[in-house]
Protein backbone atom coordinates (compact mmCIF):
# COMPACT_ATOMS: atom_id res chain seq x y z
CA UNK A 1 0.00 0.00 0.00
CA UNK A 2 1.36 3.25 -1.19
CA UNK A 3 1.69 5.78 1.87
CA UNK A 4 -1.21 8.17 1.78
CA UNK A 5 -0.20 11.88 0.85
CA UNK A 6 -0.01 14.62 3.14
CA UNK A 7 -2.86 16.81 1.43
CA UNK A 8 -5.33 13.75 1.54
CA UNK A 9 -4.40 14.27 5.41
CA UNK A 10 -5.04 17.58 5.62
CA UNK A 11 -7.70 18.06 3.35
CA UNK A 12 -9.72 15.55 6.22
CA UNK A 13 -8.74 17.11 9.28
CA UNK A 14 -10.13 20.58 7.18
CA UNK A 15 -13.47 18.87 7.28
CA UNK A 16 -12.97 17.49 10.95
CA UNK A 17 -12.41 21.26 11.83
CA UNK A 18 -15.58 22.86 9.51
CA UNK A 19 -18.10 20.15 11.79
CA UNK A 20 -17.57 22.65 14.43
CA UNK A 21 -20.18 25.26 13.16
CA UNK A 22 -22.65 22.96 12.91
CA UNK A 23 -22.02 20.87 16.29
CA UNK A 24 -20.24 21.94 19.51
CA UNK A 25 -17.83 19.52 20.40
CA UNK A 26 -14.54 18.89 22.71
CA UNK A 27 -13.60 15.21 22.36
CA UNK A 28 -13.97 13.43 19.14
CA UNK A 29 -13.56 10.15 17.67
CA UNK A 30 -12.79 8.38 13.71
CA UNK A 31 -13.77 6.19 11.75
CA UNK A 32 -13.09 5.59 7.89
CA UNK A 33 -15.09 3.93 5.30
CA UNK A 34 -12.89 2.73 2.40
CA UNK A 35 -14.10 2.55 -1.30
CA UNK A 36 -12.70 1.19 -4.44
CA UNK A 37 -11.12 -2.26 -5.30
CA UNK A 38 -9.08 -3.15 -2.24
CA UNK A 39 -8.59 -6.35 -0.07
CA UNK A 40 -9.38 -6.78 3.30
CA UNK A 41 -6.47 -5.98 4.40
CA UNK A 42 -5.44 -2.95 2.38
CA UNK A 43 -9.02 -1.50 3.68
CA UNK A 44 -7.96 -2.40 7.11
CA UNK A 45 -4.06 -0.67 7.04
CA UNK A 46 -5.74 2.37 5.23
CA UNK A 47 -8.36 2.73 7.97
CA UNK A 48 -5.83 2.46 10.63
CA UNK A 49 -3.71 5.14 8.83
CA UNK A 50 -5.89 7.78 7.86
CA UNK A 51 -7.63 7.60 11.19
CA UNK A 52 -4.31 7.71 13.19
CA UNK A 53 -2.83 10.46 11.42
CA UNK A 54 -6.04 12.87 10.75
CA UNK A 55 -6.57 12.23 14.34
CA UNK A 56 -3.36 13.88 15.15
CA UNK A 57 -3.61 16.39 12.59
CA UNK A 58 -6.95 17.62 14.07
CA UNK A 59 -5.73 18.06 17.51
CA UNK A 60 -2.17 19.67 16.11
CA UNK A 61 -4.52 22.05 14.27
CA UNK A 62 -7.22 22.76 17.32
CA UNK A 63 -5.14 21.88 20.61
CA UNK A 64 -8.72 22.02 22.52
CA UNK A 65 -9.63 19.20 20.78
CA UNK A 66 -9.22 15.04 21.88
CA UNK A 67 -9.39 12.21 20.03
CA UNK A 68 -11.00 9.82 22.55
CA UNK A 69 -12.74 6.70 22.29
CA UNK A 70 -14.55 6.34 25.55
CA UNK A 71 -15.44 10.04 25.68
CA UNK A 72 -16.17 11.17 22.66
CA UNK A 73 -18.86 13.79 22.12
CA UNK A 74 -19.18 13.20 18.22
CA UNK A 75 -17.92 10.25 15.74
CA UNK A 76 -17.19 11.36 12.64
CA UNK A 77 -16.79 8.84 9.42
CA UNK A 78 -14.30 9.64 6.82
CA UNK A 79 -14.87 8.58 3.35
CA UNK A 80 -11.80 7.05 1.23
CA UNK A 81 -10.14 8.04 -1.26
CA UNK A 82 -13.71 10.47 -1.75
CA UNK A 83 -13.36 12.78 0.89
CA UNK A 84 -15.89 13.73 3.22
CA UNK A 85 -16.32 13.91 6.88
CA UNK A 86 -20.04 13.06 8.43
CA UNK A 87 -21.44 12.67 11.94
CA UNK A 88 -22.04 9.06 12.83
CA UNK A 89 -23.44 9.51 16.25
CA UNK A 90 -23.61 12.09 18.83
CA UNK A 91 -23.17 11.50 22.58
CA UNK A 92 -26.17 12.43 24.19
CA UNK A 93 -26.65 15.39 26.75
CA UNK A 94 -27.38 14.28 30.08
CA UNK A 95 -29.02 16.45 32.61
CA UNK A 96 -29.59 15.76 36.52
CA UNK A 97 -32.38 17.15 38.47
CA UNK A 98 -34.76 16.34 41.20
CA UNK A 99 -38.54 17.36 39.81
CA UNK A 100 -41.76 17.89 42.01
CA UNK A 101 -45.00 17.05 40.33
CA UNK A 102 -47.97 19.05 41.70
CA UNK A 103 -51.23 18.34 39.31
CA UNK A 104 -52.89 14.97 39.51
CA UNK A 105 -53.25 15.25 35.49
CA UNK A 106 -49.67 14.89 34.37
CA UNK A 107 -47.64 11.92 34.16
CA UNK A 108 -44.13 11.75 34.04
CA UNK A 109 -43.41 10.26 30.50
CA UNK A 110 -44.30 10.51 27.15
CA UNK A 111 -47.65 8.04 27.29
CA UNK A 112 -48.46 6.58 23.56
CA UNK A 113 -52.11 5.86 22.67
CA UNK A 114 -53.35 2.30 23.66
CA UNK A 115 -54.93 2.25 20.28
CA UNK A 116 -52.39 3.42 18.31
CA UNK A 117 -49.26 3.23 19.95
CA UNK A 118 -47.80 6.62 18.38
CA UNK A 119 -49.36 6.73 15.40
CA UNK A 120 -51.79 9.02 16.17
CA UNK A 121 -55.70 7.85 15.50
CA UNK A 122 -59.49 9.66 16.12
CA UNK A 123 -59.00 8.04 19.55
CA UNK A 124 -56.20 10.79 20.72
CA UNK A 125 -57.09 13.20 17.97
CA UNK A 126 -53.98 12.36 15.54
CA UNK A 127 -51.53 13.35 18.22
CA UNK A 128 -50.17 9.59 19.31
CA UNK A 129 -50.46 10.29 22.46
CA UNK A 130 -53.04 9.43 25.60
CA UNK A 131 -52.09 12.33 27.72
CA UNK A 132 -50.94 15.16 25.35
CA UNK A 133 -48.21 16.80 28.69
CA UNK A 134 -45.80 15.14 30.93
CA UNK A 135 -43.04 16.10 32.86
CA UNK A 136 -40.82 14.74 30.58
CA UNK A 137 -41.93 16.91 27.45
CA UNK A 138 -42.76 20.00 30.21
CA UNK A 139 -38.73 20.01 31.01
CA UNK A 140 -37.18 19.11 27.95
CA UNK A 141 -39.00 21.79 25.54
CA UNK A 142 -36.74 24.66 26.55
CA UNK A 143 -34.02 22.55 26.54
CA UNK A 144 -34.40 21.07 23.34
CA UNK A 145 -34.59 24.38 22.19
CA UNK A 146 -31.20 25.40 23.09
CA UNK A 147 -29.31 22.20 22.76
CA UNK A 148 -30.93 21.48 18.91
CA UNK A 149 -31.12 18.22 20.09
CA UNK A 150 -33.48 15.85 18.97
CA UNK A 151 -36.13 13.46 20.72
CA UNK A 152 -35.63 12.82 24.73
CA UNK A 153 -35.52 9.74 27.41
CA UNK A 154 -36.33 10.74 30.94
CA UNK A 155 -34.52 8.31 33.83
CA UNK A 156 -35.64 8.64 37.45
CA UNK A 157 -35.43 6.66 40.73
CA UNK A 158 -38.65 5.44 40.00
CA UNK A 159 -42.25 7.01 39.17
CA UNK A 160 -45.43 7.71 40.55
CA UNK A 161 -49.02 7.28 39.18
CA UNK A 162 -50.72 10.02 36.83
CA UNK A 163 -53.03 10.80 39.68
CA UNK A 164 -50.69 11.16 42.52
CA UNK A 165 -48.54 14.09 43.03
CA UNK A 166 -44.29 13.71 43.87
CA UNK A 167 -44.34 16.44 47.07
CA UNK A 168 -41.20 17.05 49.34
CA UNK A 169 -37.43 17.04 47.52
CA UNK A 170 -38.50 16.15 44.51
CA UNK A 171 -37.45 12.81 42.67
CA UNK A 172 -34.18 12.39 41.20
CA UNK A 173 -34.42 11.95 37.13
CA UNK A 174 -31.92 12.28 34.38
CA UNK A 175 -33.04 13.84 31.42
CA UNK A 176 -31.40 12.35 28.25
CA UNK A 177 -31.44 14.37 25.02
CA UNK A 178 -29.98 12.84 21.99
CA UNK A 179 -28.55 14.82 19.00
CA UNK A 180 -27.38 17.83 20.97
CA UNK A 181 -25.55 20.36 18.43
CA UNK A 182 -25.01 22.56 21.30
CA UNK A 183 -23.42 21.39 24.93
CA UNK A 184 -22.21 24.66 26.97
CA UNK A 185 -24.97 26.42 28.16
CA UNK A 186 -26.56 27.64 31.29
CA UNK A 187 -28.90 25.79 33.15
CA UNK A 188 -30.18 28.26 35.83
CA UNK A 189 -32.00 31.12 33.67
CA UNK A 190 -33.79 27.60 32.43
CA UNK A 191 -34.69 26.25 36.19
CA UNK A 192 -36.03 29.31 36.88
CA UNK A 193 -38.12 29.90 33.87
CA UNK A 194 -39.37 26.20 34.24
CA UNK A 195 -40.49 26.96 37.78
CA UNK A 196 -42.01 30.60 36.88
CA UNK A 197 -44.37 29.28 33.70
CA UNK A 198 -45.22 25.79 35.20
CA UNK A 199 -45.87 27.10 38.63
CA UNK A 200 -48.63 24.99 39.98
CA UNK A 201 -47.64 21.91 38.19
CA UNK A 202 -44.04 21.10 38.18
CA UNK A 203 -41.16 22.58 39.68
CA UNK A 204 -37.77 21.45 39.36
CA UNK A 205 -34.14 21.84 40.99
CA UNK A 206 -30.57 20.89 41.04
CA UNK A 207 -30.33 20.83 37.44
CA UNK A 208 -26.47 20.73 36.49
CA UNK A 209 -25.41 18.68 33.48
CA UNK A 210 -24.47 14.63 34.31
CA UNK A 211 -22.39 12.09 33.36
CA UNK A 212 -22.71 7.99 32.52
CA UNK A 213 -21.34 7.58 35.80
CA UNK A 214 -24.28 9.24 37.38
CA UNK A 215 -26.74 8.24 35.21
CA UNK A 216 -25.63 4.55 35.89
CA UNK A 217 -25.26 4.89 39.77
CA UNK A 218 -29.22 6.62 40.24
CA UNK A 219 -30.46 3.89 37.93
CA UNK A 220 -29.34 1.38 40.34
CA UNK A 221 -30.29 2.71 43.24
CA UNK A 222 -33.97 1.25 45.14
CA UNK A 223 -34.46 3.49 47.97
CA UNK A 224 -37.43 3.51 50.51
CA UNK A 225 -40.26 5.92 49.43
CA UNK A 226 -42.31 7.90 51.95
CA UNK A 227 -46.35 8.25 50.91
CA UNK A 228 -49.08 9.80 52.33
CA UNK A 229 -52.70 8.74 51.86
CA UNK A 230 -56.64 9.66 52.00
CA UNK A 231 -58.05 6.77 52.74
CA UNK A 232 -62.04 6.00 52.31
CA UNK A 233 -63.54 3.43 54.02
CA UNK A 234 -66.86 1.94 52.57
CA UNK A 235 -68.21 0.91 55.73
CA UNK A 236 -67.30 2.82 59.01
CA UNK A 237 -64.58 1.29 61.21
CA UNK A 238 -63.77 1.52 64.69
CA UNK A 239 -61.83 4.15 65.70
CA UNK A 240 -59.22 2.04 67.86
CA UNK A 241 -58.69 -0.37 65.06
CA UNK A 242 -57.83 2.87 62.77
CA UNK A 243 -55.28 3.78 65.76
CA UNK A 244 -53.94 0.59 66.15
CA UNK A 245 -52.29 0.65 62.28
CA UNK A 246 -50.23 3.20 63.55
CA UNK A 247 -48.26 0.56 65.42
CA UNK A 248 -47.14 -1.80 62.90
CA UNK A 249 -43.84 -2.23 61.93
CA UNK A 250 -41.70 -3.92 59.27
CA UNK A 251 -44.66 -5.55 57.44
CA UNK A 252 -44.23 -7.87 54.97
CA UNK A 253 -46.66 -8.08 51.86
CA UNK A 254 -47.46 -10.60 49.60
CA UNK A 255 -47.84 -8.38 46.38
CA UNK A 256 -49.14 -9.82 43.05
CA UNK A 257 -48.76 -7.50 40.18
CA UNK A 258 -52.05 -5.17 40.22
CA UNK A 259 -54.39 -5.92 37.61
CA UNK A 260 -54.66 -1.55 36.79
CA UNK A 261 -51.28 -2.63 34.87
CA UNK A 262 -51.12 -6.24 34.17
CA UNK A 263 -52.10 -5.01 30.56
CA UNK A 264 -48.26 -3.69 30.71
CA UNK A 265 -46.45 -5.72 33.34
CA UNK A 266 -45.90 -9.39 33.89
CA UNK A 267 -48.05 -11.52 36.55
CA UNK A 268 -45.29 -11.81 39.25
CA UNK A 269 -45.65 -12.03 42.82
CA UNK A 270 -42.83 -9.97 44.77
CA UNK A 271 -42.44 -9.16 48.54
CA UNK A 272 -42.38 -5.80 50.01
CA UNK A 273 -41.84 -4.40 53.15
CA UNK A 274 -43.52 -1.33 55.09
CA UNK A 275 -41.23 -0.10 57.15
CA UNK A 276 -43.54 1.66 59.15
CA UNK A 277 -47.20 3.44 59.43
CA UNK A 278 -48.40 6.38 61.26
CA UNK A 279 -52.68 7.80 61.15
CA UNK A 280 -54.24 10.68 61.03
CA UNK A 281 -57.61 11.07 62.27
CA UNK A 282 -59.40 14.37 61.81
CA UNK A 283 -63.05 13.05 62.53
CA UNK A 284 -64.10 12.88 67.14
CA UNK A 285 -66.64 10.29 65.93
CA UNK A 286 -65.55 6.52 67.39
CA UNK A 287 -66.61 5.37 64.25
CA UNK A 288 -64.02 6.24 60.70
CA UNK A 289 -64.94 6.62 57.77
CA UNK A 290 -62.01 8.18 56.38
CA UNK A 291 -58.40 9.02 57.45
CA UNK A 292 -55.27 9.84 56.41
CA UNK A 293 -52.41 7.42 56.43
CA UNK A 294 -48.45 7.81 56.35
CA UNK A 295 -46.50 4.91 55.11
CA UNK A 296 -42.25 4.29 54.59
CA UNK A 297 -42.28 1.34 52.44
CA UNK A 298 -39.50 -0.56 50.50
CA UNK A 299 -38.92 0.41 46.77
CA UNK A 300 -41.52 -1.28 44.63
CA UNK A 301 -44.50 -1.18 46.62
CA UNK A 302 -47.89 -0.59 45.37
CA UNK A 303 -49.68 1.90 48.28
CA UNK A 304 -52.96 1.64 46.37
CA UNK A 305 -53.46 -2.28 46.57
CA UNK A 306 -51.74 -1.74 50.18
CA UNK A 307 -54.67 -0.02 51.23
CA UNK A 308 -57.20 -2.05 49.32
CA UNK A 309 -56.15 -5.65 48.80
CA UNK A 310 -56.92 -5.80 45.22
CA UNK A 311 -59.05 -8.67 45.43
CA UNK A 312 -56.49 -10.64 47.90
CA UNK A 313 -53.61 -10.02 45.17
CA UNK A 314 -52.08 -8.10 48.04
CA UNK A 315 -51.83 -9.84 51.60
CA UNK A 316 -52.22 -8.44 54.41
CA UNK A 317 -53.42 -5.43 53.40
CA UNK A 318 -55.31 -2.00 55.40
CA UNK A 319 -58.48 -3.42 54.22
CA UNK A 320 -57.68 -7.04 55.62
CA UNK A 321 -56.25 -5.63 58.95
CA UNK A 322 -59.75 -3.22 59.13
CA UNK A 323 -61.95 -6.07 57.99
CA UNK A 324 -63.43 -3.35 56.16
CA UNK A 325 -63.12 -2.38 52.21
CA UNK A 326 -61.17 0.83 51.93
CA UNK A 327 -59.69 2.93 48.76
CA UNK A 328 -57.02 5.36 48.37
CA UNK A 329 -58.93 8.36 47.74
CA UNK A 330 -55.05 10.77 47.05
CA UNK A 331 -52.23 9.77 47.56
CA UNK A 332 -48.76 11.63 47.91
CA UNK A 333 -45.31 10.56 47.53
CA UNK A 334 -43.50 12.44 50.35
CA UNK A 335 -39.91 11.34 49.80
CA UNK A 336 -37.65 9.88 47.70
CA UNK A 337 -35.10 8.53 50.26
CA UNK A 338 -32.11 8.90 48.04
CA UNK A 339 -29.44 11.47 46.86
CA UNK A 340 -27.64 10.32 44.11
CA UNK A 341 -24.88 13.12 43.85
CA UNK A 342 -23.78 11.65 47.22
CA UNK A 343 -24.39 8.16 46.68
CA UNK A 344 -20.34 6.28 46.12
Amino acid sequence: MNPIPDETIEAFAREVLRLRSEYEFGTFWLGTRVAGPVTPEEAIAIKSEVNRRVGQRVERMAPELTASLERAEIRIELTYPAGGARVQRLRPLLIYGRYRKLSREIPQSKWPCRLCHGAGCDSCGGTGKRFQRSVEELVAAPILAICRGFGTKMHSVGREDVDARMLGRGRPFVLELAMPRVRTFDLAPIQEALNRTLAGEVEVEQLRFADRDLLECMLRLSPDKSYRAMVECYVPVARKAVERLGTLRDLVLRQETPRRVLHRRPNLVRRRTVRAIAVQISDASPMIRRFELTARVESGTYIKELISGDEGRTHPSISAILRAPCECAELDVLEVHCDPLTEP
